[in-house]
């Protein structure tokens, strides 16, 4: 018997513990998802930014809006700088090349402002096929900068093990809480062993007659112990209950107004239920709307600190272009004076 009830209520234990680490785990996976959001987010404006994208992306759409021209390199053009056929075809697929196209040389100087490092027709070209798959490396850089940064959250191992002790002193407590409630039975059972008669099949209690089976016997006992330990008399709240069922006075009415009240209750908590998640619903609305305006608010800056960088950049090239000017007018104005 004893080891019946040990082996019921370790796999009632294991079930828990079962359900517990699935909970946990999936509110660690979901924090590890928002993470690896704002990750990725950031990665993919570092890897937006970096020379051979934004080469590849002006070249082969010319989305920039200082880009007032087709930057399409000439096939032959890019096949005199060295570069093999397959080199070749791949800028076409990228759709970096249209017959009578600019030559290499000319693309990077349209694009010098946008990507300073790129200053040659070559340099541009070898960019351009070295981008790869930007969808790819963003992936790979994001779960690289995740593993390294919250590896606590990604790593298996770790994860697991954040698992086990988000979930430990729960578990011992209800070990600790199990032994008690079995200590306690026994204990009871112990004192009062003569208290129920068993013929095989069922426990009848000597007190009032009553037939138990084998777990509703140790359940009553359980409760003739919590009674116990409270100080209460387990023999008076039996009468009682038995003499209001025997003898109680107008007891259909009060089955029915007690029915009543409970039908009440019942429409009470269910209309508290419906206002509880219309409340939660309009709360998770709010808070999404929130999060969508901060993301709008955000990709609205950094869309504003890009346009002013492109045209601080532009400016800069301006100024220098027109510096460049001026020093050879000047040179030439010395030139002539001389002569």
């Amino acid at each position: 018997e004893g080891m019946r009830r040990i082996d019921e209520v370790r796999a009632r234990d294991e079930k828990w513990m079962q359900a517990a680490r699935s909970k946990e785990l999936k509110k660690i996976q979901a924090q590890a998802k928002d993470i690896r959001d704002e990750v990725r987010k950031q990665v993919e404006i570092d890897v937006s930014s970096r020379p051979e994208f934004v080469a590849l992306d002006i070249v082969s759409r010319g989305n920039r809006a200082a880009v007032t021209m087709n930057l399409k390199m000439n096939p032959d053009a890019v096949r005199e700088l060295g570069f093999s056929d397959e080199e070749i075809e791949k800028l076409r697929d990228l759709g970096c090349l249209k017959k009578d196209g600019l030559t290499p040389q000319q693309a990077a100087e349209s694009i010098k402002p946008f990507a300073r490092s790129l200053n040659t027709g070559k340099k541009l070209i070898s960019a351009i096929l070295r981008a790869g798959d930007k969808d790819a490396l963003i992936e790979r850089e994001t779960t690289q900068r995740c593993l390294e940064k919250h590896s606590d959250l990604f790593d298996s191992t770790k994860v697991d093990k954040l698992v086990t002790k988000a979930i430990h002193t729960e578990a011992r407590s209800r070990l600790v809480a199990n032994e008690l409630r079995y200590l306690a039975a026994n204990r009871y059972a112990e004192k009062y062993r003569d208290e129920g008669r068993w013929d095989g099949r069922y426990y009848y209690d000597r007190y009032d007659t009553r037939r138990y089976t084998r777990d509703e016997w140790r359940r009553e006992l359980e409760r003739r112990a919590r009674s116990e330990e409270d100080g209460r008399d387990w023999r008076d709240e039996k009468r009682r209950a038995w003499e209001e069922k025997r003898y109680g006075k107008n007891h259909r009415r009060f089955d029915r107004s007690r029915r009543d009240d409970d039908r009440v209750r019942r429409q009470d908590e269910a209309v508290r239920r419906r206002d509880e998640e219309i409340r939660r619903r309009d709360e998770r609305r709010a808070r999404e709307e929130r999060s969508r305006e901060e993301d709008r608010q955000r990709l609205e800056r950094e869309r504003q600190r890009r346009d002013d960088e492109r045209v601080r950049r532009n400016d800069e090239a301006v100024r220098r272009r027109d510096e460049e000017i001026r020093r050879q007018d000047e040179r030439r104005a010395r030139e002539e004076r001389g002569r």
